[in-house]
C-alpha cells in the first residue's frame, strides 16, 4: 500500500521540477539597468516609472529649469526638478544615483 502512494507523489515532484527547469530556460535572467533595478524595489506605477526615464533621458532638458515643487529645495537641497529623482554627480550615494523624492 505504501508503494502505491509513494509512487505517484515521486511522479509528481519530478513532473514539476522539470516543468520549473523548462520554465525557467525559457525566461532567462536579462541584466537590468540601474534604474529598471531601483523602480522594481520602489514598486514604482508606470507614470512614475516614466517620469524617472524621462528625467534620466534628459539630462539638459526642461526639468533642470523647473524649480522643485515639493519642498524639497529647502530640505535636500534640490536645485532644481530633475534633482527630484536623479541625484546630481556630486551627491551620489553609494547605492546609486536616484532619488526617492520623485
Amino acid at each position: 500500500m505504501k508503494k502505491i502512494i509513494f509512487v505517484p507523489i515521486i511522479l509528481l515532484s519530478i513532473v514539476v521540477l522539470i516543468g520549473f527547469i523548462i520554465s525557467e530556460n525559457m525566461h532567462p535572467q536579462t541584466s537590468r539597468t540601474p534604474l529598471e533595478i531601483f523602480l522594481n524595489k520602489a514598486h514604482a506605477s508606470g507614470e512614475v516609472s516614466e517620469a524617472y526615464n524621462f528625467a534620466m533621458e534628459n539630462p539638459d532638458g526642461i526639468m533642470n529649469r523647473i524649480n522643485c515643487y515639493c519642498g524639497c529645495r529647502e530640505t535636500n537641497n534640490h536645485r532644481n526638478n530633475r534633482e527630484c529623482f536623479i541625484n546630481p554627480p556630486q551627491e551620489q550615494p553609494s547605492n546609486g544615483s536616484f532619488d526617492k523624492m520623485g
